[in-house]
């Protein structure tokens, strides 16, 4: 289903310029050959024919005609449709339009690389929700990214004094540029703080509502920052509020203990929580957003909030943490999650398996479930039925079968229960979100993968190998696990450098390291280490990149497991010295995108 180009004055189209331009092995610069390629057979006619862009895209003919028939139901956009059944990431569906409408594509890859613009640059701070951002400068041009296609022209207006070049990104790439350049979230903070403070009892039905707006500016400042938690607590003389960043703590702010109190009392009277319940045990909740007051709404449709609170001692001793759950970070499409070649036609291999079990593991925060996500997202999900159960389910995914835990029944029985019906409702692959302690629940997995499912899990241990141990400690069966298992996944995720601060890594031991490990074996050896500017909050460090290790189940690993071989043992026999998590973080350190002190605090070395 073509649609018409969109003209657009002072917006160059077609130009070559690409911030996110590809490596010549990148699945990006493998879609653009597939462009071209497929222009030269005659499949693509001409830019206009967005069917032909994502077919050469990696679209399936089959999902097109399943969009197309809807879209004459519904009349829905074609790249609305195919990204609401799964058909296609967000991602794609960017790189499609760009192309689509001749302009070009900017790749999330390259977000730690755009320098900022300079300081006084005229261009307007845009709107959270405006769609578009002006990125930076090139060749005297200013670059405005641009997420929704029907916004190009109020763009174009918004920047016309400065002739402005767009590029498509998807909406996720825009937010995440947005924060880091406009956001300006603690400034907001403060701000709220500061009118908290200058109130003097005149109207006493405002202070509940200035203390929300505290709160809502923390939950901005930490959704922006891109952290995983908050951290609420006190000192002798203060409240404390700390974020984990990247999977860092960080301090953030502290605050008076009365106003620590007065945040404390507005989550437990928001989150449903009873006081008397408090008192007696610690207490999960979600965290939601009521009141003529709610701010941020951009937050609402993007992340979810769950809470534990605890109360110590006397009622003014609350504590929380507040666990953010991004839903847009399981969107990551399989081919962009950073596996090296060898590794990702064996996990292919998996997923085109009809039955067995496949772990992922890696403590909390290490982005198993984006790795999970990414890698089902390769499933047909018309072809085969793929059924979820997930506490909490993070990311929707338009045709899967998705099941969410309920507190209610959030372990033993109700899991148990919960797990037989979806095995009730014919599924071909299952998705458990985690095993823990469990005993029945895992070898009702190991059952279910033994009779016609493939079965994809997780769990938290610090290598690939120890999951096998894990799962034997809890009483499972090695014979019945050697016989279903097919491979286990380890993985962490390591803090990237700031591209505008990070200097080379000249030091003697980082040589020394890498030279031993044979980390610079086929790579240009550029190591750097962390310095920390403004850009990067005098971190030193922006983003984050995933090592991993793959414990392939082949005949001779087998047969370790079913004699109950130690960890060790199952490990000489498995993985070289190469093909572990610490080499895999030294190849990063030996291509200048990590430093050795990250590496060393995520992953062990090399026994």
């Amino acid at each position: 289903m073509a649609s018409s180009t969109e003209t657009t004055e002072g917006v160059e189209q077609g130009s070559t310029w690409a911030p996110g331009a590809a490596t010549a092995s990148s699945p990006g610069a493998l879609a653009d050959a597939a462009l071209r390629a497929s222009a030269r057979a005659g499949a693509l006619p001409d830019s206009t024919d967005l069917h032909g862009v994502l077919l050469a895209l990696g679209a399936r003919p089959q999902h097109l005609k399943q969009a197309l028939d809807r879209a004459k139901q519904t009349g829905e956009s074609l790249p609305t449709i195919m990204r609401d059944f799964g058909f296609v990431g967000e991602e794609t569906v960017a790189k499609a339009l760009a192309a689509h409408h001749g302009y070009d594509y900017f790749e999330p890859g390259k977000l730690a690389e755009i320098a900022l613009l300079r300081p006084g640059h005229p261009a307007e701070r845009p709107s959270a929700s405006a769609g578009y951002v002006p990125a930076h400068e090139s060749g005297g041009r200013l670059i405005v990214v641009v997420s929704d296609i029907a916004r190009v022209n109020e763009a174009a207006n918004a920047y016309y004094l400065y002739q402005p070049r767009i590029a498509i990104a998807s909406t996720r790439t825009m937010q995440t540029l947005y924060r880091r350049r406009y956001g300006n979230t603690a400034e907001e903070f403060d701000q709220a703080v500061e009118a908290l403070s200058a109130f003097d009892g005149r109207s006493s039905e405002e202070a509940p509502g200035l203390v929300q707006d505290i709160f809502f500016a923390l939950m901005r400042h930490a959704c922006y920052s891109g952290a995983s938690d908050i951290y609420l607590f006190k000192s002798e003389a203060v409240g404390i509020i700390k974020l984990r960043v990247n999977g860092v703590g960080q301090l953030f702010r502290s605050v008076t203990a009365d106003l620590h109190d007065k945040i404390l009392n507005k989550l437990v009277t928001e989150s449903g929580v009873k006081a008397e319940e408090l008192r007696r045990a610690p207490q999960e909740a979600l965290v939601h957003f009521h009141g003529d007051r709610v701010r941020y709404e951009e937050l609402l449709s993007r992340y979810a909030f769950r809470m534990e609170l605890v109360q110590t001692r006397a009622e003014s001793n609350r504590e929380a943490v507040i666990r953010i759950l991004d839903r847009q970070s399981s969107e990551a499409e399989f081919a962009h999650l950073g596996f090296d070649v060898e590794t990702e036609r064996t996990l292919r291999r998996y997923l085109a398996a009809s039955t067995g079990l496949v772990i992922v593991t890696g403590p909390t925060g290490s982005g198993k479930t984006t790795t999970l996500y990414g890698m089902l997202k390769e499933i047909d999900p018309v072809e085969r039925s793929v059924q979820t159960i997930e506490n909490p389910i993070e990311y929707r995914h338009g045709l899967w079968m998705q099941h969410e835990v309920s507190r209610e029944v959030s372990e033993g029985e109700g899991v148990r229960q919960l797990l037989n019906a979806v095995l009730r409702m014919a599924p071909d692959v299952i998705l458990f979100g985690e095993v823990r302690n469990d005993r029945e629940v895992a070898e009702m997995l190991i059952d279910a993968a033994n009779t016609g499912h493939l079965v994809f899990t997780t769990l938290h241990t610090n290598s690939a190998v120890l999951a096998v141990n894990r799962l034997r400690s809890i009483g499972v069966s090695p014979e019945g696990l050697a016989a279903v298992l097919k491979g286990v996944v380890g993985q962490r995720l390591v803090q990237t450098l700031c591209s505008q601060c990070a200097i080379p890594d000249d030091r003697e031991e980082t040589a020394v390291v890498l030279r031993q490990a044979g980390a610079s074996q086929g790579v240009e050896v550029c190591p750097r280490r962390a310095v920390g500017c403004s850009s990067c909050g005098f971190s030193g460090y922006r983003g984050r990149s995933m090592i991993y290790e793959l414990l392939d189940v082949t005949s001779a690993v087998r047969e370790l497991i079913e004699a109950g071989a130690s960890a060790s043992s199952i490990s000489r026999c498995a993985m070289l010295p190469s093909h572990t998590m610490w080499a895999c973080g030294l190849r990063l350190v030996a291509r200048g995108v990590t430093a050795l002190e990250e590496v060393r605090r995520v992953a062990e070395p090399n026994a």
